[in-house]
């Protein structure tokens, strides 16, 4: 399996429309496409102050705008971070420097990590009970990604359920 992209990519800002134009305003939007440039060139290179200019450049304010576009740019550097399914210290360090340049609530980052772990941990039962039955290898590795990813076993146990009820429907679908 090859490694993903990164998920920040370089991309042209939209042009102006008439309205910003006559109004002499920046178009707004592109602030997150500037902030994604940046990333884009790594993380760590990226200080709050110069998320600080592109706030003043574009007339926004992250702490409380493009709340979801900011929610996706955390989500999405953790499912690339997860990718070889370990989170290292040196992940940790810049998914919390990012969090901090995105201006996201320890609340929202927290949950978005947990969903994204959640994903990991779901994508990997997937693929084990693909073939209908669970090995003793199988059942270890889940296991060990269980307490790796810091899952609780409710957690697991709903997610084993899900994908088992999964596997009864298709398998009743699959004999009607």
């Amino acid at each position: 399996m090859s490694s993903p992209e990164f998920p920040f990519q370089r991309q042209p800002l939209h042009d102006s429309r008439l309205q910003d134009r006559l109004l002499r305003r920046p178009r707004q939007d592109n602030a997150v496409i500037e902030l994604r440039n940046r990333f884009a060139d790594g993380l760590e290179r990226v200080a709050p102050g110069d998320v600080q200019k592109i706030e003043a450049s574009y007339r926004v304010d992250f702490s409380r705008d493009f709340h979801e576009e900011r929610s996706q740019m955390l989500e999405a550097y953790l499912v690339y971070c997860y990718a070889d399914g370990t989170f290292d210290e040196q992940e940790r360090q810049r998914a919390n420097h990012l969090q901090v340049l995105l201006r996201l609530d320890s609340g929202t980052a927290t949950a978005i990590h947990q969903q994204v772990k959640e994903g990991v941990y779901r994508d990997t039962v997937k693929e084990h009970v693909e073939d209908r039955r669970l090995t003793p290898e199988e059942v270890d590795d889940l296991g060990a990604l269980q307490v790796h990813l810091q899952l609780s076993d409710s957690v697991v146990r709903a997610i084993g359920q899900e994908e088992a009820d999964g596997v009864v429907r298709s398998l009743s679908q699959s004999s009607s």
